[in-house]
């Protein structure tokens, strides 16, 4: 999961809602029913009957498909190298320290996709390459159009330039 946040969290944007107390995950945590894990299993009635996931991570931003094929590939690679999930998180999985953090700013990101031999291994060097480059520019166009840029996503409200990248210009 923390390989693929860059496809989770894909805008400059994206990284302001990164925030447990607004039910957004900060790490590779799953639990019951817990709106602050990275996947939340919910189960019905009948459980093993009625059980399905939620990945919290990706925001109402991302590109489906992409989403898609990052939990399919995640999904592949554990079962071909038998790799357990931890036991589930309890409580406020955000203060348990056994999850991987998620990369908390579009720089982090985009140095965790590059270092992934999951990434590399499924979409492909040249992909991941070309993703990276086209989210590095995001990331200095916003740095050079505003002060501090990590802080600024830290805070409200919203910078000129946000406005003007996602909402003047779709």
């Amino acid at each position: 999961m923390p390989a693929y946040n860059i496809i989770y969290r894909p805008w400059v944007n994206s990284f302001r809602r990164m925030n447990r107390l607004l039910w957004n995950p900060e790490n590779a945590s799953w639990a019951r029913d817990n709106h602050m894990a990275g996947v939340r299993v919910v189960t019905g009635a009948v459980p093993e009957k009625m059980t399905r996931f939620e990945h919290r991570a990706p925001g109402s931003d991302i590109n489906p498909y992409l989403s898609i094929a990052s939990l399919v590939f995640g999904a592949v690679d554990g079962l071909k190298e038998g790799k357990e999930p931890p036991p589930y998180g309890k409580g406020d999985v955000a203060l348990e320290k056994h999850w991987a953090p998620l990369p908390h700013s579009m720089p982090e990101a985009i140095a965790a996709w590059c270092e992934s031999p999951s990434a590399l291994a499924s979409f492909g060097k040249d992909y991941v390459e070309h993703y990276a480059y086209l989210k590095r520019q995001e990331w200095n166009d916003f740095a050079a159009a505003v002060e501090a840029p990590e802080e600024a996503l830290k805070k409200a409200p919203i910078t000129p330039w946000e406005f003007a990248r996602y909402f003047n210009h779709a």
